[in-house]
């Protein structure tokens, strides 16, 4: 009876050591996609607002603008809805953009290097000179565009091995513990 019931636990815990890395593993490869996502929403919103800004006369315009263009679906939970909030709190435009780039929705996804990126723009942002804030924002995309190929080619490399590494260490331990 004790070998049955012992035999159970061991079987059961072994289960869940395995269907645990298995969702980690499934975890972070997600992870990996969705920065390939939004890195990609990035460049294509940033272009558009790079448009916005000569069309608008008042920021907090145009970043409400691009976020019913581009992001209705998230209901107000895109970068440019967060830094129209902040402005409109009173923050300074490059503490709001930065606090936008911080605390949207899917920022979780970005790494450092995509943030640092985008901080850029909260320099020249809301400045009088169109023309310079169009080249900063060009110059983001493109470094966007990098990391994002960068990105994908992380993904294809280590997607799938993560999954598999995970499964395989859930097994070694699984095997230690039996």
């Amino acid at each position: 009876m004790m070998s049955a019931t012992l035999f159970l636990f061991k079987t059961a815990g072994s289960a869940l050591i395995v269907l645990s890395s298995v969702i980690l593993g499934n975890t972070i490869k997600k992870s990996y996609k969705e920065r390939l996502k939004l890195l990609s929403s990035l460049q294509n919103a940033l272009r558009y607002l790079d448009n916005q800004i000569s069309v608008y006369s008042i920021l907090e315009d145009g970043l409400k603008s691009c976020s019913y263009a581009l992001y209705k679906e998230n209901e107000g939970s895109d970068l440019f809805s967060e830094v129209e909030r902040n402005l409109r709190e009173g923050m300074t435009v490059n503490t709001a953009w930065r606090d936008g780039v911080d605390n949207f929705i899917g920022s979780q996804y970005l790494k450092a290097e995509d943030k640092q990126s985008l901080y850029d723009i909260g320099a020249v942002l809301g400045g009088s000179k169109t023309e310079i804030q169009s080249e900063v924002i060009n110059s983001v995309i493109n470094r966007l565009s990098a990391l994002e190929k960068k990105a994908d080619e992380a993904y294809e490399r280590d997607g799938s091995l993560i999954v598999k590494l995970c499964i395989a260490a859930s097994v070694v331990v699984t095997v230690l513990l039996w």
